[in-house]
């Protein structure tokens, strides 16, 4: 615990022909330089960054007893080509990356443990991660997928893992042998040094639907290595491990929050549903993916999911498309309903983490992944699985239901998420998949607009508005994507 202000110094620079974690050399990449950022709860971290770019982003993540906290472990996919080399086949009607499939996204070249890997073409280059840890102790790691597509289920032969939070909230110690990794979603768990003193492989495993990632590296794994064992670079682990069940894309609701919480139920009434689609504009070349807003009652009134609470919705000249809208929850409203409910239903195959921003959301239910092998021989097809609101609320969970900030909305299917309002921002509910999210599938809302000037400075984001629209006109500045 703390109280201190921490200051860190990162610059981001771009450089050529770099050579990457696992021996591969890429033409270009943008790198961070700096230290690496620590702080205990309760300190101020104060962070001043230099752009040496022409272009500019940022995104944070706010990420039982035991011995020693090894601290994060980020798994992630990674790619030979340029972002935007890849993004502009996704978004190709033409030239897709699977043959009459467009939309499709790219296999990843590698997957990296802690950000290296050795490399799986056959090169001599690069190493495999390593977590050392000795025997009869017990090991805190948070496990967190940063990838930009590849979701994992994460094994470590001969051992299990105690999760203790998912996506930083506390839960009941939840033992299992095979963790499912989203994108975007994190988890502490707990491991006990207990096995006989050698190497261990620490298996990555992709789903066999083919529907959360592919790689052509198709078994990465790191290596969690025991003190007095043979050097895990000279020797590596003879047991490969079995193959853990398929989770088919989607995470386990099973984890229940340590901080108990009832959910008020919503009345049945008139839905207002969050539809995830893609749709495919052939005409312009080019994808978009939106998340809409459409409610069956009159005018600009909705209803959450079923009618509660009451939302305004109004257009925005910042959405990518025309359609999208974002939503505004009023402080009246907060104040008389404190839940929010969200459905969304998916008109795609394709699972679809969802990341919510401002808020730990709960996950009150959703419908089953989709059966495999797929039940017709063109793959994943058929009408959706559509949410019934007198059949599928009933089964619900509202006594402390799964707690956390991304969830996996399945292929063809609902999702029924709720969050307490009361935290003034403009926010947005997005998938963290990066290209879809490039494409437009996210939503935005605005909560207590009018208290949103108590909290911060909207003179200094004003600022840097009007400083933007100087700037864009006069560099040709041209906004290619969702800008999220």
């Amino acid at each position: 615990m703390g109280d201190f202000q921490q200051k860190y110094n990162l610059e981001i620079e771009e450089a050529d022909n770099y050579l990457g974690p696992d021996g591969h050399i890429k033409e270009k990449v943008m790198l961070f330089n700096g230290p690496i950022i620590s702080a205990n709860w309760g300190d101020t971290v104060n962070v001043t960054v230099v752009n040496r770019l022409r272009t500019n982003g940022y995104h944070s993540h706010f990420s039982t007893s035991y011995d020693v906290d090894l601290g994060p472990f980020l798994i992630s996919d990674w790619y030979y080509g340029s972002a935007d080399q890849m993004m502009s086949r996704i978004s190709s009607a033409t030239e897709p990356f699977i043959a009459g499939q467009p939309g499709s996204p790219p296999e990843s070249d590698n997957v990296l443990f802690n950000g290296t890997n050795v490399d799986p073409h056959g090169m001599r280059g690069g190493r495999y991660a390593h977590i050392h840890v000795t025997k009869g102790k017990r090991y805190r790691i948070r496990l967190i997928n940063a990838s930009v597509d590849n979701s994992f289920t994460i094994s470590i032969v001969g051992h299990k893992m105690e999760v203790v939070h998912t996506d930083f909230v506390p839960v009941r110690p939840y033992h299992t042998d095979h963790l499912f990794l989203a994108v975007g979603q994190r988890y502490d768990v707990v491991i006990d040094a207990e096995a006989d003193i050698s190497n261990y492989w620490l298996n990555a495993t992709f789903s066999e639907t083919g529907l959360c990632g592919r790689s052509r590296n198709q078994n990465p794994a790191a290596i969690l290595h025991y003190e007095d064992a043979p050097d895990p670079d000279h020797e590596l682990p003879q047991e490969p491990g079995e193959r853990p069940e398929d989770a088919r894309c989607l995470d386990s609701l099973a984890y229940e929050p340590v901080l108990d919480r009832q959910v008020s139920r919503f009345p049945v009434g008139a839905p207002n549903v969050l539809t995830a689609d893609m749709k495919i504009n052939r005409a312009t070349n080019h994808n978009v993916i939106p998340v809409l807003m459409s409610s069956r009652e009159s005018g600009n009134r909705g209803g959450g999911v079923h009618g509660l609470p009451s939302y305004r919705v109004e257009p925005s000249k910042a959405s990518v498309s025309s359609k999208s809208l974002p939503v505004r929850i009023e402080e009246q409203e907060v104040s008389d309903t404190p839940w929010s409910y969200w459905l969304i239903q998916n008109f795609s195959p394709v699972p679809h983490p969802m990341h919510l921003h401002g808020h730990d959301f709960v996950v009150l239910g959703r419908s089953p992944a989709l059966p495999f092998p797929p039940a017709t021989p063109v793959g994943f097809t058929g009408r959706p699985s559509m949410f019934n609101s007198t059949v599928d609320r009933e089964g619900l969970v509202w006594t402390n239901p799964m707690r956390r900030d991304t969830t996996v909305l399945p292929g063809l299917g609902w999702l029924v998420v709720a969050f307490e309002a009361g935290n003034p921002g403009s926010w947005i509910f997005h998938c963290h998949i990066a290209w879809h999210v490039s494409q437009g599938f996210s939503v935005q809302f605005l909560e207590e607009p009018e208290s949103i000037g108590a909290g911060m400075n909207l003179g200094e984001v004003a600022e840097n508005c009007n400083a933007w629209r100087q700037y864009a006109p006069q560099d040709d500045a041209l906004k290619a994507d969702s800008g999220i």
